[in-house]
């Protein structure tokens, strides 16, 4: 299944988690943040193609995070059999 992650509107972590959260459906237990995210997306079996979309954060400390959950990704993608992952502008 594809899953788009657009940040073009979002502003701050609050809002990339609610984001994550509802787009993943994850369990109300998850800790928003990317260790809790890693965790929980690497428990998955699902056939996952996962798409990440304007990325460039123009607030430096979102643009670190952000740079951040792109790490969490590749490492998802090199460890997960089942998690395909797609960077676009």
């Amino acid at each position: 299944m594809d899953y788009v992650i657009d940040l073009k509107k979002i502003e701050d972590l609050e809002e990339l988690h609610g984001m994550l959260s509802d787009l993943f459906e994850f369990p109300k237990y998850y800790g928003k943040n990317l260790d809790g995210f890693y965790d929980v997306m690497s428990s998955r079996n699902d056939e996952m193609h996962i798409i990440v979309k304007n990325s460039e954060k123009e607030d430096e400390k979102l643009n670190s995070y952000v740079s951040r959950l792109k790490g969490v990704l590749k490492d998802l993608e090199h460890e997960c059999e089942n998690v395909i992952v797609t960077f676009e502008s």
